[in-house]
């Protein structure tokens, strides 16, 4: 009775197949997402606390899918050009109020509380808030959505059958000794991802 087992296989293209797996992961999460935030009146909610979670991970998955770090990237000229409007609008949003906190979509505001009737004007407390706006538009979000799954068909699923066909042929130029002298186990992709409690290079 034949048995199967799992062979690592230490080539360049494995690793790059890891990581498209990865990118893959982040999109179909965008995607996911946008499937399941909730409108009001067919707006965004910038203030509800569970629909602005699932922005900010939307919007940053999605950014790291074209983000420099130590797995392999999307480049920009993976995203169809009728899309482009709406990648750099992303991007931009994560980048600059998503992941950092000085923007224009949100302000704070501090006031003082005055008491006034005919005789007398009185301070009577010190008064605070926010205001802002949904990071996009519900019609973008929904697109976002949309934008992650044709770049799932259209760009990673390409690659990574192009890649399966040269793996497969690389493997199967191996002797039989060859094969059984692999190491058991799963060929990880984007191994060298450090701790995230330790600087890079450390």
């Amino acid at each position: 009775m034949a048995t199967h087992t799992a062979k690592k296989f230490d080539i360049p293209e494995m690793k790059v197949l890891g990581d498209l797996y990865l990118i893959e992961m982040d999109l179909i999460l965008v995607e996911k997402i946008v499937q399941n935030v909730d409108l009001i009146d067919g707006y965004l909610n910038a203030f509800d606390y569970k629909t602005k979670a699932f922005i900010t991970a939307a919007l940053i998955h999605y950014r790291r899918v074209f983000s420099t770090g130590v797995r392999m990237r999307l480049r920009i000229d993976d995203v169809p050009s009728e899309w482009m409007d709406l990648h750099r609008e992303a991007i931009a949003v994560a980048d600059k109020h998503t992941a950092h906190s000085v923007n224009e979509y949100e302000s704070a505001t501090a006031s003082l509380g005055v008491r006034i009737d005919e005789n007398d004007i009185e301070v009577t407390s010190v008064r605070y808030g926010m205001m802002g706006n949904a990071e996009m538009s519900a019609y973008n979000f929904d697109r976002l959505g949309r934008l992650a799954r044709i770049l799932v068909d259209s760009v990673i699923k390409e690659r990574r059958s192009k890649l399966e066909a040269v793996i497969l042929q690389k493997a199967k130029l191996l002797s039989s000794d060859q094969l059984s002298a692999l190491p058991c186990g799963l060929q990880v992709g984007s191994s060298k991802t450090p701790h995230p409690a330790k600087p890079r290079g450390q």
